[in-house]
């Protein structure tokens, strides 16, 4: 049971990068769960100039628009969009590190992002995003294979190797 304790401590730092994004929307015109999804997951991926950069879904992205991300304490905030790549279905979108509080910019944690060419066969990996039906799910395991693709299906929204 020790020896998981390393891998459960990385795991609660990956837990402060997850965020949720959300569109922001007079309350009117909020769309029913049933006719539409509008939360989808994002990565905190950079801090720079006081301003955090998450990587999401580029599905929700339009210029113009305003998001709502939510960080792992829950606390909402503003974010602005920042751009996105429809081919590979990646955004990315802004938050103003001024705007949060002390309290709330030690709760959130840049991600260490590495290479997913070099992961191969065998390799221990923590994946976070959308999973187990949350937008801000985090689990880890080994990978089994190698090849990549992007899916959608069970309530799972990733990028993985497999």
């Amino acid at each position: 049971m020790r020896l998981l304790w390393p891998l459960r401590a990385k795991v609660e730092d990956v837990n402060k990068c997850v965020v949720s994004v959300d569109i922001e929307q007079p309350f009117s015109n909020v769309p029913t769960i049933e006719s539409s999804q509008t939360e989808v997951a994002g990565l905190v991926v950079a801090n720079v100039n006081s301003t955090y950069l998450v990587l999401t879904s580029s599905s929700l992205l339009e210029p113009g628009m305003n998001y709502i991300v939510r960080l792992s304490d829950e606390v909402q905030t503003e974010a602005a969009f920042v751009c996105r790549n429809t081919a590979s279905g990646i955004g990315i979108v802004s938050i103003n590190a001024s705007k949060l509080t002390a309290e709330q910019r030690n709760s959130i944690a840049v991600a260490q992002l590495d290479n997913s060419y070099m992961v191969k066969q065998g390799d221990l990996v923590i994946a976070s995003g959308k999973l187990y039906e949350t937008s801000k799910g985090v689990s880890y395991g080994t990978i089994a294979g190698s090849k990549v693709e992007y899916s959608k299906d069970s309530g799972y929204e990733v990028l993985r190797q497999v």
